[in-house]
């Protein structure tokens, strides 16, 4: 870990992250709550690191500001369930540069997305990726279960920006993905 970093969490809670795929059991979502966890564990390590979530389905929805209360960050990701239909990263995206905005100067601003890589809603993903790059803002991106229909979408957004794709298909993978983004925080 390098410096002071302000990190959201944004994590996809539509109804398809509550099935399970291999061994992301019993739901994606809950693979990606243990994940979540775990960056968080590692992050808040130095109490000047900060981290914050957004959930987002149909719409975008910030859950918890920026924080180093390890505690409130805990009992928000057990309270995190599934919603309904429908995926808008791109608003996730927004709300959380929004959220961002609120950084102290000379911290690193980064976004994980942990997402099954569905896009059916709200603003374009790559006019949301435009905005989080002119808010200096790094993005960090991991689909999880099956490779998504939108791989490539995801794949050349971020490339674009030369921020990191990552796809797991499996809790260890999901877990390695989370590792690496510590080490580049």
């Amino acid at each position: 870990m390098q410096g002071l970093t302000d990190t959201v969490i944004l994590l996809d809670v539509s109804l398809s992250m509550g099935k399970g795929y291999g061994d992301l059991r019993p739901s994606k979502l809950d693979a990606s709550k243990e994940a979540l966890l775990l960056l968080a564990s590692r992050l808040l390590e130095n109490p000047s690191n900060r981290i914050g979530i957004v959930v987002f389905f149909g719409k975008s929805l910030p859950v918890l500001p920026l924080t180093n209360d390890k505690a409130k960050l805990v009992k928000t990701v057990y309270r995190i369930n599934f919603t309904e239909e429908g995926s808008a990263p791109g608003d996730g995206i927004v709300d959380s540069v929004k959220m961002l905005r609120r950084a102290r100067e000379g911290r690193r601003k980064g976004i994980v997305l942990i997402t099954d890589g569905d896009i059916n809603l709200g603003i374009p993903l790559e006019a949301a990726l435009l905005y989080a790059s002119n808010a200096g803002v790094r993005m960090y991106t991991i689909t999880v279960g099956e490779k998504p229909k939108t791989e490539e979408i995801y794949r050349k957004g971020m490339e674009a920006y030369g921020w990191t794709y990552k796809h797991a298909s499996s809790r260890g993978q999901l877990l390695s993905a989370i590792l690496e983004y510590i080490e580049e925080a």
